[in-house]
């Protein structure tokens, strides 16, 4: 394997991992929206319009979940 093909394939193995933290990510958020109690909605919307990093807004929806005890949904992959 040449060294473009391995970059290559790194680069999808990156892509596809960025994709799927992004996904994880809507799947949680909106999974609070559908299910969580206005006051942990309203957290993540407060933490969204201040311009909090991603990252904590995902690992508050993840933890906002873990509170409500709510099973992720079946892939639709």
């Amino acid at each position: 394997m040449s060294a473009i093909d391995k970059r290559r394939k790194v680069s999808v193995q990156a892509t596809a991992q960025g994709l799927l933290y992004y996904r994880t990510t809507l799947e949680n958020l909106l999974r609070v929206i559908q299910t969580g109690d206005e006051k942990l909605i309203k957290r993540l919307i407060d933490d969204i319009r201040a311009g909090v990093p991603l990252e904590v807004i995902s690992r508050t929806a993840a933890e906002c979940l873990e509170l409500t005890a709510v099973p992720p949904p079946p892939m639709l992959d």
